[in-house]
C-alpha cells in the first residue's frame, strides 16, 4: 500500500516500536472513522486534534516546539462525517509545521523538523503506580534519571501538569490501581503506551523558548 510521504517521514521520526502492548485498551485498526463534530473555530493544534478525536475512541499524541512566549491558534475548519485521514490531513495543512502518523491505533502529530531530543530519552525501565492515574504517571516519568539528566543536558525546566486537565473523581469509592511497567522505550513511547493503556487518551509536548527561559510541559490533555 502507497504512503504518504509526510505519513513515512513521521512514523520513521517517531519510531514507535512499543514493548509492552495494550492490556485492557480497545484500539482502532485502520482509520475507517469519521469527525464526530464540526470544527470551525481559531484554536490550538492541541485542542483540535483532542476535538477531532473526540467520540471517536481513538488515542493520540501531539509534540510542539514553539519559539513563541504565546500558544499560538490557527483557524481550523473540519466538517462533521470527514473521515479521520482527511481530517487529520486538513489539521496539519492549517498548522503548516506537522505531519501525523498512525501507529498501534493511534494518532500522532509530530513536527517536520523531527522529534525533540528529549522525547527520544532511553529509559530502561520506569514504574507507574497507576496507568489510569496518568497526572501521576508524568511526574513518575520526569522523577526517573534518564529523563533528568536529559533535561539538565538541554537546559530545560519541566512545568507541572495543567491542572485543569484533571478529572474529578466524584465518587467515594476509588477504583483499584493497576500498575504498569515500561522497559527499554523512549519517553515518547512510555507515553504513547499509557496513552494506549488507558484508551482514548491524547497526551501533550509543548517545548517554549520564551525570551531565553526553555521550559516543556507534558500534559494528558484528554482522557
Amino acid at each position: 500500500m502507497f504512503l504518504p510521504k509526510t505519513l513515512v517521514i513521521a512514523t520513521s521520526l517517531l519510531a514507535i516500536a512499543l514493548e509492552i502492548q495494550p492490556q485492557g485498551a480497545t484500539v482502532p485498526t485502520d482509520l475507517n472513522i469519521q469527525a464526530a463534530r464540526d470544527i470551525s473555530e481559531k484554536t490550538t493544534l492541541q485542542n483540535a486534534l483532542v476535538e477531532t478525536l473526540q467520540g471517536t475512541g481513538v488515542s493520540g499524541g501531539v509534540v510542539t516546539v514553539t519559539q513563541s512566549c504565546e500558544a499560538v491558534v490557527h483557524d481550523f475548519r473540519i466538517s462533521k462525517g470527514t473521515s479521520l485521514p482527511r481530517a487529520l490531513d486538513a489539521l496539519v495543512a492549517t498548522d503548516g509545521g506537522h505531519s501525523w502518523s498512525l501507529e498501534k491505533g493511534a494518532v500522532f502529530l509530530v513536527p517536520t523538523a523531527g522529534l525533540p531530543p528529549l522525547l527520544q530519552t532511553r529509559i530502561a525501565e520506569a514504574q507507574f503506580q497507576d496507568k489510569n492515574d496518568l497526572t501521576l504517571a508524568i511526574t513518575e516519568l520526569l522523577q526517573v534519571k534518564a529523563v533528568r539528566d536529559a533535561l539538565s543536558t538541554l537546559q530545560l525546566k519541566a512545568l507541572s501538569p495543567e491542572i485543569g486537565f484533571q478529572k474529578l473523581n466524584r465518587s467515594n469509592s476509588k477504583p483499584e490501581k493497576q500498575p504498569l511497567v515500561a522497559r527499554d522505550v523512549s519517553l515518547a513511547q512510555a507515553l504513547n503506551s499509557l496513552a494506549l493503556e488507558h484508551g482514548g487518551a491524547v497526551w501533550s509536548y509543548v517545548e517554549a523558548d520564551c525570551g531565553g527561559h526553555k521550559t516543556v510541559r507534558i500534559d494528558f490533555i484528554s482522557k
